[in-house]
């Protein structure tokens, strides 16, 4: 039961890692010019890692549950287990490092905008007859 159970969670996972990459690699070659600051060549590139861990984590499960890795000897189960590890935490150094980058983005991208938006108004400003002379007049 444990092992039907492994598998389908394994199958899952790999079904998962296919459809986040290719959700990503459509986002990817259809982003706007708008988005361009978000949706970059280093997002990209490591989005597909992530996918490809997920999918490496999911065939490991899938091919233990199906009996091909013979996990009875203990330095095995031990690799086995120190292989998942590593993967999982790379992943989340992956999944970490894509959270930054996206925050970091945003806040320039948000500082461009501002500083576009103070500069407007200043023109706005500069450009407009003053209320004292118009009071003279």
């Amino acid at each position: 039961m444990n092992a039907i159970i492994t598998e389908i969670f394994g199958y899952i996972v790999l079904v998962a890692s296919v459809v986040l990459f290719i959700w990503e690699y459509r986002t990817f070659m259809a982003r706007p010019e708008s988005d361009s600051w978000l949706i970059t060549r280093r997002r990209f590139r490591r989005r597909a890692l992530i996918s490809a861990v997920l999918a490496l984590i999911g065939f490991l499960l899938v091919i233990e549950a199906r009996g091909i890795l013979n996990l009875r000897r203990p330095i095995h189960l031990a690799v086995y287990v120190l292989v998942l590890t590593t993967l999982a935490i790379a992943l989340l150094i992956l999944a970490g490092a894509d959270l930054s980058d996206t925050l970091r983005a945003a806040q320039q991208q948000a500082m461009v905008e501002l500083e576009e938006a103070v500069q407007a108004e200043r023109i706005k400003i500069a450009g407009a007859p003053d209320s004292e002379q118009d009071l003279s007049n």
